[in-house]
């Protein structure tokens, strides 16, 4: 077969996880989001982070910390653990979710800034020819009307120092400032503040880092997300080329230096074994499940849909901030 025989819509769909993934190791990412392969099942990780979104979500809207948990939180919850799996979650489970709004609640509930939006999703372009899908969890506006972004984040551990440090450089955060910048204009708009909720065994704690990257900065990482994209399309047109009578698949290579990064990576015996994966689609293991992620889903759930359709001058390298004309109030 042809490498470009296997092409799915999704494929022409980026966000920052899928380029992330990408950057770390390329062969994972053939897998995961080329293949749609993925064996991770109901993760109590990504479980109780999107079910503490949206309850921080209903929070923001002005609701209860009573309707924010059994509305919110507990139905997502429930989807994936049912009670009788509560013992084995560890410290993300119901109760301290419960616990941990409440103290949320009571160490945040006078923030001094003005809500904007809540869940807002779309896309934003990031070169001429490239828009890349957002996600932002919350837009509020700061005493001096600055604009600004809420990311949340949970954790069940942290060292202080990384944790903080990992912000000013992610694509994730850098992207989501670019997006707010297409709507409104630069001076108004004043960084991100990283909202992290952490829950241990005994104790939940909070820590919010602050993100304002300088102009210069924000250029400089629209270059390298576009220097990315452009391996990224250089090894999908390697692949249309690429057949399973090859000896080696010679084009999204392997990393071995993220084999083990956070634990064994569930591709690592693939990548041994296969020197050309398009020669052993046929054996795909029975515990990995074919699961194309599209974030445009982001949508289907959010409170606000925003599409820039204008290109951004940063894009092409004409300015330092990358806005366009503000066209008025988005939200």
């Amino acid at each position: 077969m042809h490498g470009s025989e296997l092409y799915h819509p999704t494929w022409d769909v980026l966000d920052s996880s899928k380029l992330g993934l990408y950057m770390l190791c390329p062969r994972k990412f053939f897998y995961r989001y080329m293949l749609g392969w993925s064996n991770e099942g109901n993760s109590i990780h990504l479980v109780f982070g999107d079910a503490w979104h949206q309850a921080l979500a209903a929070f923001y809207e002005g609701k209860s910390v009573d309707e924010c948990y059994t509305k919110y939180f507990l139905p997502r919850f429930r989807e994936e653990f049912p009670p009788d799996m509560d013992l084995q979650v560890g410290a993300k489970s119901p109760d301290r979710a419960k616990e941990g709004l409440e103290a949320y609640a009571q160490r945040y509930r006078h923030d001094e800034f003005k809500v904007v939006a809540v869940e807002v999703a779309g896309s934003v372009p990031v070169s001429p020819d490239t828009n890349m899908q957002f996600r932002l969890d919350l837009v509020v506006q700061d005493a001096q009307n600055r604009y600004m972004i809420v990311e949340h984040k949970t954790s069940g551990t942290y060292r202080k120092d990384l944790w903080e440090n990992q912000w000013v450089l992610s694509n994730q955060v850098n992207l989501y400032l670019h997006a707010l910048k297409a709507y409104y204009h630069d001076s108004e708009v004043y960084g991100a503040i990283v909202n992290g909720t952490f829950f241990y065994k005994t104790k939940i704690e909070f820590l919010r880092t602050p993100v304002r990257p300088p102009n210069k900065h924000v250029r400089a990482w629209l270059w390298d997300l576009n220097y990315w994209i452009t391996a990224l399309k250089e090894e999908r047109a390697f692949l249309n080329a690429a057949t399973s009578a090859d000896d080696v698949l010679t084009c999204f290579p392997r990393n071995p230096g993220a084999c083990t990064q956070f634990s064994t990576c569930e591709f690592h015996d693939m990548c041994v074994a296969w020197q050309n994966p398009l020669a052993e689609l046929h054996r795909k293991p029975d515990e990995i499940q074919v699961k194309w992620w599209d974030p445009r889903d982001y949508e289907k759930t959010a409170r606000v849909v925003l599409h820039s359709d204008k290109e951004t001058e940063n894009a092409t390298g004409n300015s330092a901030t990358g806005t366009v004309e503000k066209e008025g109030e988005p939200f």
